[in-house]
C-alpha cells in the first residue's frame, strides 16, 4: 500500500518536486529522531552538494542507507535508503516554508507564545533542525530568505533540474539555491565533501554503535536486575521457609506445653480427688467412733442398769429370808 504522509500543518504546501513524497507515514517521534541525526550544519552541506560524481552519490546513498539500517533497528521498522532521503527532503523544505513565514511580516502581531504553539502544530521539530538550517540559511541571498523564489518554483519541474527539483549544477543548501555557489559546484565538490560524508557516516556507525552497547548494557543491566530479583526472590523463599519452620516449633512447643499443662492438671486433679476421697473415710471413721462412743456408753449404762437391779434383787432377797 502506497501511504501519503502530510505532516500536520502543512497541508497546503507541497514542494514542486512532488515526485519525490514519502511512501511511508512518520509520527513525530519517527521524525525526531530523524532530525536528531541531521543536527549538524556540515551534513546538509554534504547532503545537499552536486552529485552528478560517482563517489560524492554512493556516499550519500551510503548515509541514506545507513540511517535507514538505525531507524529499522530503533523503531522495527523495514524502510529503504529512498524513503530516508524522501523524508530529509521533505522535513528540511516543512522548515523552509515555516521559516520564511516566520520571517514575513503576516503575523507581527502574535506573542512569542503563539509563535511557538504555531510552529509546534506546523513543524514540530523546527528547534531540533535550526542550528543546522539557520545557519545554512544565514549564508543565502537576502531574497531567498524573504521568500522570492517564483523562479525557483517554477524550474523545480523543468528539464534539467535535479532530483531535488533545483536547476541542474546549482548547489542546494539547507534547501536553499545560493547562486553565489553555482559557478563553484562544479569546481567544489572535491574530497572534502566526501571526507564529511565519511565522517558522517562514521558517526552514524558510532551512533549505531553506541546504541547498541547501550541496548546490551539495557539488556545486561536487565539481566542483573533481573538475577538480583530471583535471588532476592529465593532469599525470601528462604526466609519464608525459616519462618514457617519457626512457627511450626513454635506451635509444637505449645502444644507439648498444653499436653504438659493438661497432664498436671489431670495428676492435680487426681490428686485432690482422693484427698477428698480421704477426708470423706476419716469423716466416716469419725462418725463410726461417735457412734461407738455412743453405742459403748448406752451399754455401760445398760450394765449400770443391771447391776442396780440385781443389786434391789439381792436386797429384796436379803429381806425375805430375814
Amino acid at each position: 500500500m502506497d501511504l501519503q504522509e502530510v505532516h500536520p500543518g502543512a497541508e497546503s504546501w507541497s514542494h514542486p518536486s512532488s515526485r519525490k513524497k514519502c511512501r511511508v507515514c512518520f509520527t513525530p517521534e519517527h521524525e525526531t529522531f530523524i532530525a536528531e541525526q541531521l543536527m549538524d550544519p556540515e551534513k546538509f552541506v554534504a547532503l545537499d552538494g552536486p552529485g552528478d560524481r560517482y563517489t560524492g552519490q554512493r556516499l550519500k546513498m551510503l548515509f541514506y542507507a545507513n540511517l535507514a539500517e538505525a531507524y529499522n533497528k530503533k523503531f522495527g521498522t523495514s524502510l529503504i535508503p529512498v524513503d530516508i532521503q524522501g523524508k530529509i527532503h521533505q522535513m528540511k523544505w516543512s522548515w523552509i516554508t515555516t521559516y520564511r513565514i516566520k520571517c514575513s511580516s503576516h503575523h507581527n502581531s502574535w506573542t512569542p507564545s503563539q509563535w511557538e504553539d504555531w510552529i509546534k502544530g506546523r513543524c514540530h521539530f523546527y528547534s531540533i533542525l535550526t542550528p543546522a538550517l539557520l545557519h545554512v540559511v544565514s549564508n543565502a541571498d537576502d531574497d531567498l530568505i524573504n521568500g522570492e523564489q517564483d523562479d525557483h518554483d517554477h524550474d523545480g519541474d523543468g528539464e534539467g533540474g535535479d532530483t531535488h527539483g533545483h536547476p541542474s549544477g546549482s548547489r542546494v543548501i539547507g534547501g536553499f539555491l545560493t547562486d553565489k555557489d553555482k559557478n563553484k559546484a562544479a569546481s567544489s565538490q572535491t574530497p572534502s565533501n566526501e571526507m564529511d560524508l565519511l565522517t558522517m557516516l562514521k558517526d552514524l556507525k558510532d551512533t549505531s554503535k553506541i546504541q547498541r552497547e547501550a541496548e546490551m548494557e539495557q539488556t545486561r543491566r536487565e539481566q542483573m536486575q533481573f538475577a538480583e530479583r530471583a535471588r532476592a526472590q529465593q532469599e525470601d523463599i528462604r526466609l519464608e521457609e525459616l519462618r514457617v519452620q519457626e512457627a511450626t516449633l513454635r506451635v509444637e512447643e505449645a502444644r507439648v506445653r498444653e499436653e504438659e499443662i493438661t497432664k498436671r492438671e489431670a495428676i492435680q486433679a487426681e490428686v485432690e480427688k482422693s484427698k477428698n476421697q480421704i477426708r470423706m473415710k476419716e469423716l466416716e471413721i469419725q462418725h463410726t467412733n461417735r457412734v461407738l462412743l455412743l453405742e459403748e456408753a448406752r451399754l455401760r449404762r445398760a450394765v449400770l442398769e443391771m447391776e442396780k437391779l440385781k443389786m434391789s434383787k439381792m436386797k429384796e432377797n436379803t429381806l425375805a429370808t430375814e
